[in-house]
């Protein structure tokens, strides 16, 4: 993997399944992500673990050159993000693997998953997901927000809420917290920024979902992407979190 490389992958959970092809043979995994499969109980939620657990592998092979998604082992601990524990051709070929991170996301039968050589997070929102807007808004956005929200037509609103709910999640799971639902709310995104602006996200926008990427900098990086059986291709914007306000400079001016 190129240093500065984010590597995106984004498929229908069905589509990652059909590729490992592995039925209910779940060998492959760790010790640790085969406990966490045994117990789940639901067959939807046991699909999209394993899954996510292929997809981080293969994403990881493709970027990886000489390896084989059977070679990387992952860890699955709780309530913390997919860890790499080990590859079996690192070795070999000098691989520092304590220096990449990985991170998931599925939602209404998709999956995303992200790589990177620095702290990553990933978040995936379809509009399948029953929300009580107008509660959610004043809940979870900043003033800014909450205008920039109520200035669209209300057909659009909730896309946009999703979009910026998805660029929050990515930056807590970027920080390995979990969502503080005290901060959330002074969490400011802004988004469709120019380059040369300083930012930590992308956003890719589709038809039926709405994808955030979030590292510390994005800076000098590339972000290579892959939509795999998804049809039209999505809108891919720049954008960026922060905590307590953002001040990008006079390169941009924020838009309603």
């Amino acid at each position: 993997m190129r240093a500065g490389l984010v590597a995106v992958a984004l498929a229908p959970v069905q589509w990652w399944l059909a590729q490992c092809g592995q039925g209910s043979d779940v060998e492959w995994m760790s010790a640790s992500e085969q406990t966490r499969h045994a117990r789940i109980a639901h067959a939807i939620r046991r699909q999209e673990f394993v899954a996510g657990r292929f997809a981080l592998r293969v994403l990881l092979a493709r970027h990886m050159p000489g390896t084989h998604w059977r070679d990387w082992q992952l860890e699955a601990p709780e309530h913390r993000p997919p860890r790499l524990r080990a590859c079996r051709a690192a070795t070999r070929q000098g691989v520092a693997i304590e220096r990449l991170h990985l991170s998931l996301s599925h939602s209404g039968g998709l999956l995303a998953v992200a790589l990177a050589d620095q702290p990553v997070g990933i978040d995936l929102e379809t509009p399948q997901k029953p929300r009580m807007l107008d509660g959610l808004i004043d809940a979870v956005c900043t003033p800014r927000e909450q205008s920039r929200i109520a200035q669209l037509p209300p057909p659009r609103r909730r896309a946009a809420f999703d979009a910026m709910w998805a660029l929050k999640e990515a930056w807590f799971k970027r920080e390995t917290t979990g969502i503080d639902l005290a901060m959330i709310a002074h969490l400011e995104t802004v988004t469709g920024l120019p380059a040369g602006v300083p930012h930590n996200g992308w956003q890719a926008i589709g038809e039926c979902y709405a994808l955030a990427l979030c590292v510390p900098t994005l800076q000098d990086r590339v972000v290579e992407w892959h939509f795999d059986d998804m049809g039209t291709a999505p809108e891919i914007v720049r954008c960026h979190a922060e905590y307590d306000g953002y001040a990008p400079g006079p390169a941009w001016t924020e838009g309603p």
